[in-house]
């Protein structure tokens, strides 16, 4: 059994290709999860991640630079590859409808959505 991990603070300690990381709970060890693919979203902390329908989905976070982020990615369990996601936008209800530059915040699955709420940019 394991679980997995994505992104983390220690950018100035992190090699490039150190985005995933998976938990064996067994070995209580982290072990690196070869990424395929030629797409990769910058390193980051301070975003949110969700599982759903077999892929983890990761928003916004301040990145290396220290510009926050508004990228949605998602990280296909099965290929294990990154993908950029383009947002649909459905019917808002404010003016904070839709992709924002955000960090700091959380998000859950509700109904097939992705929820953010918090955060700051």
């Amino acid at each position: 059994a394991s679980m997995g991990g994505v992104g983390g603070e220690f950018l100035h300690k992190a090699p490039a290709d150190s985005m995933v990381r998976k938990w064996d709970l067994e070995r209580r060890e982290w072990d690196k999860v070869v990424v395929m693919g030629e797409k990769a979203p910058s390193e980051r902390y301070g975003h949110s991640a969700v599982f759903h329908n077999g892929k983890i989905f990761m928003y916004g976070g301040v990145m290396r630079s220290g510009h926050v982020s508004k990228e949605l990615w998602s990280f296909d369990l099965d290929s294990l590859e990154w993908t950029r996601e383009v947002p649909k936008r459905g019917k808002c209800h404010s003016d904070l409808c839709g992709e924002i530059h955000c960090a700091g915040h959380t998000a859950t699955v509700v109904q097939n959505r992705m929820i953010v709420i918090f955060g700051h940019s």
